[in-house]
């Protein structure tokens, strides 16, 4: 299977249908033409993906290829990114897409069952202030076998 699952599938056909109505109806300016973001390496509700050659197929891959072959978007305007779950899928397109292109207007595109889950979840990362390390620590947790300890590393890198 080399296609993304049908309700992958629908997401993509409303994603295009938007993309292209603001293309038809555009002033021209390419800048300001939308780009196609598709996000997610699948479910972990489900089985993977598994393409004819036994590879895995990642649903984001699979969705943007999907809409350049099917529904003819072109690939400069289809950009796809991996993760498994709605906060890292979130969290990469900000920081991979939103904030170095500065994009500052987004639709997502998500099943209606996900749709208050995913509102909540870009709201708080989208809005979330950037922190710079050098005005923070950072705290992590290293396991020892069953022991924790809490590891506070400096800006300069002190422990």
């Amino acid at each position: 299977m080399n296609d993304p699952p049908i309700y992958t599938k629908a997401r993509c056909k409303y994603a295009a249908q938007v993309y292209q109505s603001v293309h038809k109806n555009g002033n021209g300016d390419t800048s300001k033409k939308p780009k196609i973001l598709t996000l997610s390496a699948g479910t972990t509700h489900l089985p993977q993906l598994i393409s004819s050659d036994a590879l895995p197929v990642w649903e984001s891959t699979a969705s943007a290829s999907y809409l350049m072959k099917e529904l003819n978007v072109p690939s400069r305007d289809v950009y796809k990114t991996t993760s498994y779950d709605t906060i890292s899928n979130t969290f990469f397109a900000r920081t991979n897409f939103c904030d170095i292109a500065n994009w500052k207007k987004i639709l997502i595109v998500t099943n209606e069952f996900h749709m208050m889950r995913t509102k909540y979840i870009f709201d708080w990362i989208m809005n979330a202030q950037p922190q710079s390390i050098d005005e923070h620590y950072l705290s992590t947790v290293l396991s020892f076998g069953s022991r924790r300890r809490i590891v506070k590393i400096g800006a300069r890198g002190e422990v």
